[in-house]
């Protein structure tokens, strides 16, 4: 074989191997989580989309000074994992107001295990605990989610790094 023969051999199987390693490495390297999806009471009944991984928020108005808080239904952590507790925040940066309004905030990630697309419905009720009529809430709220099946299945999923507080 001559030498300009095996150059050009040698030269093709460089770039086949560059090219190889470049689209390995690109396959390997992780997806940017999607924005967080933040719901409010003014999304009530209404279908929420999340892809396997993302944030999902739900912040809903609350008084505790009346006595009322919110509650939820369960929820199944193959579909939304909590991320924690739900968080109290009051509406005036910080100054707490004897009576004053805030918000309730639950944090979730879309776990979506499997390879098809699963879904729940999240129910969200404001009630007195301590009344008489505790059968009867003031306020529900829903919300039908929708988690899309992850391309690849991993056994463990990571906890997405953004917050409800970025978005």
């Amino acid at each position: 074989m001559s030498t300009r023969i095996k150059v050009l051999i040698a030269g093709l199987l460089m770039i086949c191997s560059a090219l190889t390693c470049t689209l390995a490495s690109a396959a390997e390297a992780p997806k940017r989580a999607a924005k967080p999806v933040v719901v409010t009471e003014a999304n009530d009944r209404q279908e929420v989309t999340l892809d396997a991984g993302q944030l999902f928020c739900v912040r809903l108005p609350q008084n505790p000074s009346t006595g009322m808080s919110w509650s939820m239904n369960q929820v199944s952590a193959d579909i939304l994992k909590p991320l924690g507790e739900p968080t109290d925040r009051i509406d005036d940066k910080g100054k707490a107001i004897p009576g004053q309004p805030g918000t309730t905030q639950w944090a979730f990630v879309a776990t979506g295990a499997g390879t098809h697309d699963v879904q729940q419905t999240l129910r969200f009720e404001y009630r007195q605990w301590w009344s008489k009529d505790f059968d009867a809430p003031g306020k529900v709220v829903f919300y039908h989610v929708v988690v899309h099946a992850k391309q690849v299945k991993t056994s463990n999923p990571e906890t997405p790094k953004a917050t409800c507080d970025a978005s």
